[in-house]
């Protein structure tokens, strides 16, 4: 017996525009039953619209970092929703704070919030970047609170907010440059920092947070500079909760190939837990059950 019809949104950036491709899952294969190509008018070719893109529901996020404000590259976001039959623009986010640049490098989306990252950010240290929570208002969006670590990292240069991920109450930051992620809590007093990942055996050049993803339940970390392997051959880490309030490593992924965790995806919609961790070579999948060691 087969489910009730859903739509799954996927999209391929084509700079300066985003296409959307809309699949109806059928019995075999899915196919293909519309597209659209979505561009912003006031956006320049050197803007990057599409860098970033993340949906959920009726609303799309795409970034485009590079769009300038008197000849800075502060950055853009701009919002679409779906009206149940067309694509319309919706809202255009910026930056509040005065030296945060490539605003919309990174987005994540769920439900009724958006994060937003600008990596290059000069938050008292250059380039220590800088991350931005919005939250639907009724009409529109508002910005919540803007998180900056200010430390930069070893090299002075973290670049927190390259990756961010966003699911329910909890928001990943990743800072590449420093090899480690934020983990932070959304709680009745609003966002909280609760958490400061790394992998185990993670060094410093091994770019770990440079891409994350989570189900609300599991936290993926690609690191593809990891050299565990080979040089730069990457690696991908899976994190669970130790039952205390913290996040504990279950699993560091090593498969063959070139800058492994180069980005990541995960899907916890099943028993079964499926994700994939992947790099600019083919994409390599694992499955893995609850129980430790049930990853393939």
């Amino acid at each position: 017996m087969f489910k009730p019809l859903q739509f799954v949104i996927v999209l391929t950036v084509l700079l300066p525009s985003v296409i959307f491709a809309r699949y109806q899952p059928a019995q075999a294969d899915p196919m293909v039953t519309e597209t659209v190509q979505l561009t912003a008018p006031d956006a320049n070719p050197q803007a990057r619209f599409g860098l970033s893109v993340a949906i959920s529901g009726d609303t799309a996020v795409i970034g485009a970092p590079a769009a300038t404000n008197n000849a800075i590259p502060t950055g853009e976001v701009y919002l679409f929703t779906y009206d149940g039959s067309d694509w319309l623009e919706s809202d255009k986010l910026l930056p509040s704070a005065v030296g945060d640049t490539y605003f919309g490098f990174s987005v994540a989306v769920d439900d009724d919030t958006i994060a937003v990252g600008a990596p290059y950010s000069s938050s008292g240290t250059n380039n220590s970047g800088a991350v931005y929570v919005f939250a639907a208002d009724g009409g529109g969006w508002s910005e919540v609170v803007r998180f900056a670590t200010g430390g930069g990292g070893p090299v002075l240069s973290d670049l927190f907010g390259w990756a961010v991920a966003l699911n329910g109450d909890l928001l990943l930051v990743g800072a590449p440059l420093d090899d480690i992620a934020y983990v932070y809590n959304r709680d009745a007093a609003g966002w909280q920092e609760t958490a400061v990942l790394s992998g185990d055996d993670t060094q410093f050049g091994d770019r770990f947070g440079f891409a994350l993803a989570t189900d609300g339940e599991r936290i993926l970390a690609g690191a593809p500079q990891d050299d565990n392997t080979g040089n730069n051959a990457g690696a991908a880490f899976l994190f669970l909760p130790d039952g205390s309030g913290d996040w504990q490593q279950e699993a560091k992924l090593l498969p063959t190939g070139a800058r492994f965790g180069w980005s990541v995806a995960l899907d916890g919609a099943t028993a079964v837990s499926r994700f994939i961790a992947c790099g600019p070579r083919p994409a390599t999948r694992f499955r893995c059950s609850h129980a430790p060691g049930g990853m393939a």
